[in-house]
């Protein structure tokens, strides 16, 4: 995954969520179907203009600019260590 990407689905998340605290929670959607082994990362919930293949168990959804939205990855728990997976929120 690249850091642009990720930088992507900060300035244009899935969600905005507001906490009682008043601090501004973001997110993508990453899920993993268990029965197919597939890893799906939703970047940004907008329609997809392009799909492409980055091999051949792995695809990018694209907007209309280019810009990704979505990751999917076959074989996930060979190709990317799923569904051991840990992640950690840093603050700026």
């Amino acid at each position: 995954m690249r850091d642009e990407w990720i930088l992507r689905a900060v300035e244009a998340p899935l969600r905005e969520v507001r906490q009682r605290d008043g601090r501004l929670e973001r997110g993508m959607r990453v899920r993993y179907f268990e029965q197919t082994d597939t890893l799906l990362i939703e970047l940004r919930d907008v329609p997809v203009a392009e799909t492409r293949d980055l091999d051949e168990n792995a695809v990018i959804d694209v907007v209309a600019d280019g810009a990704v939205c979505a990751i999917t990855v076959e074989h996930a728990s060979r190709r990317a260590g799923f569904p051991e997976f840990s992640f950690e929120r840093v603050a700026a």
